[in-house]
C-alpha cells in the first residue's frame, strides 16, 4: 500500500471510529438536542479527536500495551466519569447551558480518554497499519486518524437530532448503562 493510500486509510477509519455509538459521540448528539452553541459541539469534537491522537500516539510508540496492563483503574475511572455524566443530563434541565471556555473540548478528551476500549483499539489498529513503516509514516498514520475522527464527530454534531422526543433522557440513559457495564467488567463480573 502507498502511503497516500495509508494515510487515506488511517483517515476513513478515524471517522468510521467516530461513527460508532460512544459517549463522546453521544455528549455531541446530547449538545445538538439541547442546543449549546456550534463552538461548544466543534471543541467537544475536537477534544474526542485529541483523545483519539493521544492514544493513537501511544499506539504508534508501543506505549498501549503498557497501559493496556492498568485496563481495570481505566475501566473504573470511565465507570464513573459515564454515570456522573449520564446522572448529570437525566437530572438537567432542558435548557442550554451557558457555554465555558474550554469546556467542550476538555469533555470531549475526557470521554475518549477515559474509555479504555479506544486505548486497546488505537493500538492494534495503529500497530496493524503502521508498526513496520518509517516513523514520519506512523506520524502521518496518526495526524490522520485524528483528523479522521474529527470529521466523524463533526458530521454527529450535525445530525438534525433536535426535534427528537425522549433524545435526551435516552442519552442520559445510555450514558448510565456504558458507565456500570465499565465497572461490572472492572469487577470481573461482565
Amino acid at each position: 500500500m502507498t502511503a497516500i493510500a495509508l494515510i487515506l486509510v488511517a483517515a476513513a477509519v478515524g471517522c468510521g471510529s467516530s461513527l460508532l455509538p460512544g459517549p463522546c459521540n453521544l455528549a455531541i448528539v446530547d449538545g445538538a438536542v439541547r442546543g449549546v452553541p456550534r463552538r461548544r459541539q466543534l471543541a467537544t469534537a475536537a477534544g474526542g479527536a485529541l483523545g483519539d491522537l493521544v492514544y493513537a500516539t501511544l499506539g504508534a510508540a508501543g506505549g498501549g500495551a503498557l497501559l493496556a496492563r492498568s485496563a481495570t483503574a481505566l475501566q473504573i475511572i470511565a465507570g464513573l466519569v459515564f454515570v456522573i455524566l449520564g446522572t448529570h443530563r437525566l437530572l438537567a434541565s432542558s435548557q442550554p447551558q451557558v457555554d465555558r471556555r474550554g469546556g467542550g473540548l476538555v469533555v470531549g478528551a475526557s470521554l475518549v480518554l477515559a474509555n479504555p476500549g479506544v486505548l486497546i483499539t488505537w493500538s492494534v489498529v495503529v500497530a496493524a497499519l503502521a508498526g513496520a513503516h518509517a516513523p514520519a509514516l506512523r506520524l502521518a498514520v496518526v495526524l490522520a486518524i485524528a483528523a479522521g475522527s474529527f470529521g466523524g464527530f463533526v458530521l454527529i454534531g450535525r445530525l438534525p437530532v433536535s426535534r427528537l422526543p425522549g433524545l435526551r433522557t435516552a442519552i442520559g440513559a445510555m450514558l448510565v448503562v456504558l458507565g456500570v457495564t465499565s465497572l461490572a467488567r472492572a469487577a470481573g463480573v461482565g
